[in-house]
């Protein structure tokens, strides 16, 4: 008896929040905003933001993915992000993207090509796609896996390229979802 009087107590305050609409908050995702770039994206909660070159960054995981400090972190969960003076044409080819009759692939393993898609926001045109792609770990090779690939153009002569490992395609929506080109009007 007493065990069920306290999973009632316990229990009690959860449904009655449920009850009563009570709403977790969840806080908003961290923004990265570049002046000399001319870009912003959110970052998502548990992600962090690295720079590498430039204006070449990545969104690598918040936390280690093992407890070894010395072990690289996995490819599978970067995601690459970088910005490029180019029109939609050229950066899609330096990206990997071919048009073919009119329509768009991403380039794969041993010249496959898969199929893309032409995408839009009220401020940028773009080409994204999943590629196959062949990949290694500390072992060696390790079969075939997803890429996700997107090029970005600020209507003009401004691009972003974007890749992730397959196991990130949450922050490659994140980034897509929030992306924008800043400043810079100069050079569309």
């Amino acid at each position: 008896m007493r065990i069920r009087a306290i999973l009632l107590f316990t229990a009690l305050p959860v449904a009655v929040c449920a009850i009563v609409g009570v709403q977790q908050t969840r806080q908003p995702d961290p923004v990265h905003k570049s002046e000399e770039c001319g870009i912003q994206f959110s970052v998502p909660a548990g992600w962090k933001l690295v720079v590498r070159n430039g204006c070449s960054v990545s969104i690598v995981p918040a936390t280690p993915l093992t407890d070894d400090p010395t072990r690289r972190i996995d490819e599978l969960y970067v995601t690459e992000v970088s910005v490029h003076p180019q029109a939609l044409e050229a950066a899609a080819g330096e990206a990997g993207f071919v048009r073919d009759g009119g329509e768009w692939f991403v380039l794969s393993r041993h010249g496959m090509k898969d199929s893309a898609q032409e995408i839009q926001s009220a401020q940028w045109v773009g080409i994204k796609g999943i590629a196959t792609i062949g990949y290694f770990n500390e072992q060696g090779y390790a079969g075939l896996e997803a890429e996700y690939r997107a090029v970005l153009n600020n209507l003009g002569s401004r691009s972003a390229s974007l890749s992730l490992g397959a196991q990130a395609d949450d922050v490659f929506e994140t980034v897509m979802r929030t992306f924008k080109f800043i400043g810079r009007e100069q050079e569309k």
